[in-house]
């Protein structure tokens, strides 16, 4: 080959590699593509671009796909952090979508130039003007309103996107054979369209058993719902009887704390032997005691994970948050007692709930409002979601940066350490975890914030705050920040 075949084939190359990376980025509809990271695809597609061009010289054209394939999703696991899986799924198919375009832009080049100007077929104008066209199309096509936001059906690994993959791939066969009137190394091609389809049968095959558990889990919960409907009475009758054993239990107890309070009193304008504080320490821890365990016996959770352990938590909590004067509720929307122990492991989750709620405590603690409640809520409709809302002080911006990345906190003198949310972090690494972290405004909503995790295999860390702009101006990566729901 002389110099003109190796430009041709860098020019072709180069454009190939670049438009993939466009297609990828609007496909997904990424907006954290700064500056800097368009410099580091941009070079990365020429420094490919150049490997390629030397290894055409000893490796068939299919063989170049795949490793410019796979160079491309280096690339673009570097950028954005996603999980390799989808990115490979998500650049397959914004490849094969330059395939497509490329091949309908060299026909219609071979036409003009070939058939109509006798143009010779390896005269470089030609591939500058079907990348010209190419080009054209990707951003003609991206233009309309319903795509210029990328294809939103991507966002969700849920969706039934395996038909769009197959599609590519009957496509790409069908202009393999093609290949023949264009030039020779479309035709490997085929293979591309082969893989694409396989991928998809798989992606169908795999979402079929999806839907099918989903569907089973669907018809538990109904019988749930219809149980607990059948329930109600009952449940209703036991928590009165609760309401009546807890107002017993302080009207039994309001005098003997009255008294107490009394004595404290009088001592305060008098001067007592040390042996005598001692004695009335003794009668405040004694009474504290025995309240606490009368409590405990007689208040439980009303809803129930249906795990000992996670539920024996909760209740203990219950118990803190009533000596705290917290109203504390627990929801259990979903069945998730076979769940949870397939996506975190039960101690995980026991040491991520009482971080959080002992985080809650102290932010309700330090609050001025005369409101003070915790609401725990557990639910599976894709993935299992744990929320946790409180109507403590809001976090500290500097706080909201660096948890997960360094221990910090803002309660030092309460026992906060910033190791809570340090593990939390961990643990969410360890499961494919997302954390997001809702604040709201005094009128909008009874809690002041709202902690989700969801097991959704994302990573992601999401701020819903109506301080976003103050947050942006401080964060510098990693975190997606958006305005108040």
């Amino acid at each position: 080959m002389n110099y003109i075949d190796y430009l041709n084939i860098l020019i072709k190359y180069a454009f190939i590699n670049l438009s993939i990376s466009y297609l990828f980025f609007k496909i997904y509809n990424y907006k954290q593509l700064n500056n800097n990271k368009k410099t580091i695809v941009f070079s990365s597609c020429i420094i490919i671009s150049i490997v390629l061009t030397v290894l055409s010289k000893y490796v068939n054209p299919s063989s170049i796909f795949i490793i410019s394939y796979l160079m491309l999703i280096c690339v673009f696991k570097y950028i954005t952090r996603y999980k390799f899986l989808y990115l490979a799924i998500v650049a397959l198919v914004a490849l094969a979508i330059s395939v497509i375009l490329y091949v309908i832009s060299i026909m219609i080049s071979l036409f003009l130039f070939v058939v109509i100007f006798n143009f010779d077929n390896n005269n470089p104008i030609i591939l500058l003007f079907a990348n010209f066209m190419e080009a054209l199309s990707i951003l003609l096509i991206f233009s309309i309103k319903r795509l210029r936001n990328g294809l939103s059906f991507f966002n969700s690994m849920e969706e039934p996107y395996d038909f769009v993959i197959f599609l590519s791939g009957i496509v790409i066969i069908v202009f393999s054979d093609l290949g023949e009137y264009i030039e020779n190394s479309l035709k490997e091609l085929y293979i591309l369209g082969l893989i694409l389809i396989i991928v998809s049968i798989f992606i169908w095959i795999k979402r079929k058993i999806l839907l099918h558990y989903k569907s089973m889990l669907k018809e538990d919960t109904i019988n749930n719902l219809q149980n607990q409907l059948k329930e109600e009475k009952s449940i209703n009758k036991s928590i009165k009887y609760e309401l009546d054993t807890l107002a017993t239990i302080n009207h039994r107890y309001s005098t003997r704390i009255s008294a107490l309070e009394f004595l404290v009193k009088k001592t305060q304008n008098s001067l007592i032997k040390d042996s005598k504080i001692n004695e009335i320490n003794g009668l405040i821890k004694g009474l504290s005691e025995e309240y606490s365990i009368e409590l405990m016996n007689n208040i439980s959770v009303e809803n129930k994970t249906g795990i000992l352990s996670i539920d024996n938590l909760l209740e203990y909590f219950k118990l803190v948050c009533n000596k705290n004067n917290i109203a504390y509720s627990v929801i259990v929307k979903t069945s998730v007692k076979d769940i949870i122990p397939g996506v975190i492991h039960i101690n995980l989750l026991e040491v991520l709930i009482s971080d959080m709620l002992n985080n809650s405590i102290i932010a309700i603690n330090h609050s001025t409002t005369e409101t003070r409640s915790i609401l725990i809520k557990f639910d599976f409709l894709d993935y299992l979601e744990i929320c946790i809302y409180d109507t403590g002080i809001p976090f500290e911006i500097d706080t909201l940066v660096k948890i997960g990345k360094e221990r910090v906190t803002t309660h030092i003198n309460d026992g906060g350490n910033g190791i809570g949310f340090f593990t939390t972090f961990e643990t969410l690494r360890k499961t494919n975890g997302s954390i997001i972290i809702e604040e709201y405004e005094k009128d909008k909503s009874q809690y002041s914030k709202g902690i989700i995790f969801k097991f959704d295999n994302k990573r992601e860390y999401i701020i819903y705050s109506y301080r976003y702009k103050d947050i942006i101006s401080q964060t510098n990566g990693g975190i997606i920040v958006k305005s108040s729901l």
